[in-house]
């Protein structure tokens, strides 16, 4: 993908296009009940950052997207992706690990974000369906030693997931 977002600067009231580049590869193999996926991807030119908060007062909360706009800006990530079938078309269990490394052109904003997940899934029927994933997460700030990014980057904690989908 190759195009370009228009951004309202609320500080400045004004608008700015950016370009972005996607591109990505992957592959998925499927035989028996076994199904094992892998993807990399890329981007490059306007990266999102997350959500900022801009004031520093404890009891005020403002908030701000953030993004990195420069066309060197970079990030690049894979995933691998285990899944089985135990009751064919009815219970499966997997495992998935996935790495983000955001910005890796910049000492101070590189993020690397690492994912464990384990779950299952239960169909009832069709695509209604029941999910449980046990999220192993980890953030790195490999150039920011700061005490404010040092906070968020040890507030990633393990995350218990339970979905469930209906389709009617």
């Amino acid at each position: 993908q190759d195009g370009n977002r228009r951004v309202f600067e609320s500080d400045t009231n004004t608008t700015a296009d950016y370009d972005r580049k996607r591109s990505g590869i992957g592959a998925t193999y499927y035989k028996d009940g076994l199904r094992l996926e892998a993807e990399y991807s890329k981007a490059e030119g306007m990266i999102f950052t997350g959500a900022k908060e801009t004031n520093a007062l404890e009891d005020v909360e403002e908030w701000k997207v953030g993004f990195a706009p420069g066309p060197d800006n970079e990030a690049k990530g894979y995933y691998l992706n285990a899944q089985y079938e135990i009751l064919p078309k009815k219970f499966e269990v997997f495992a998935r690990h996935d790495v983000l490394d955001r910005l890796p052109n910049s000492v101070k904003g590189q993020r690397v974000f690492t994912t464990n997940t384990l779950g299952c899934s239960y169909r009832f029927k069709g695509p209604t369906r029941i999910d449980l994933n046990y999220l192993m997460r980890d953030l790195e700030a490999p150039g920011d030693s700061s005490t404010n990014v040092q906070k968020v980057v040890n507030s990633m904690d393990d995350r218990i997931a339970i979905q469930f989908t209906a389709a009617f």
